[in-house]
């Protein structure tokens, strides 16, 4: 029974090794063409990665210069200010940064939020200036006034000792002439004993 179950199968056994061969024959010669695909799918899989890693560093940098843009017009004019925050303004970053986007349009708008706070901190700032400088330069026009005002009435002091000391000298005139035209007063006489 065992030899007639081993003769029986034989033929179905070396049917199944001639199957087997041949499929390793063609998985080989399959091997052969996959390998220089998978290489070559590879190689563009990798380059299309570095590329596109190269673009997000490019990107990354755009997006990092649009973070420091308010550093570059910090403590200028509300001017430059201003005109920065034109510059930001016009940056689309929902088209131009692919990868990026999201980071790109937080980097925006922190900048320009940033550059917003700055722009009213400097116009408060420059308002403040403004009003120190018209204080300044309307006390230096009231003491200006007032050294004018003390000057006229040193001068109106000075004028009235010169008439004072014009009229005492006049008057000291007057007194030597009259003294001069009056005759000489008779002495008193001594008063008589009694």
């Amino acid at each position: 029974l065992e030899a007639a179950r081993k003769r029986e199968k034989e033929p179905h056994l070396q049917a199944g090794r001639i199957i087997d061969d041949e499929a390793k024959r063609i998985t080989a010669e399959l091997v052969k063409l996959e390998d220089p695909m998978k290489a070559a799918k590879k190689e563009y899989d990798d380059r299309v990665e570095r590329e596109r890693q190269e673009r997000i560093a490019r990107l990354q940098v755009k997006v990092d210069a649009i973070k420091a843009m308010p550093s570059q017009v910090r403590g200028q004019s509300s001017q430059a200010i201003a005109d920065m925050i034109d510059r930001v303004g016009e940056i689309d970053a929902a088209h131009d940064f692919y990868d990026l986007t999201k980071e790109a349009i937080a980097a925006r708008q922190g900048a320009l939020d940033e550059l917003a706070h700055m722009l009213i901190d400097r116009q408060a700032f420059e308002a403040a200036e403004e009003e120190r400088r018209k204080a300044e330069a309307e006390k230096a026009r009231l003491e200006q006034e007032l050294a004018q005002q003390r000057a006229e009435m040193q001068r109106q002091q000075d004028e009235m000792r010169r008439q004072q000391e014009e009229l005492q000298r006049q008057r000291e005139e007057l007194e030597r002439a009259q003294a001069a035209l009056q005759p000489a007063a008779p002495a008193p006489e001594p008063a008589k004993a009694e």
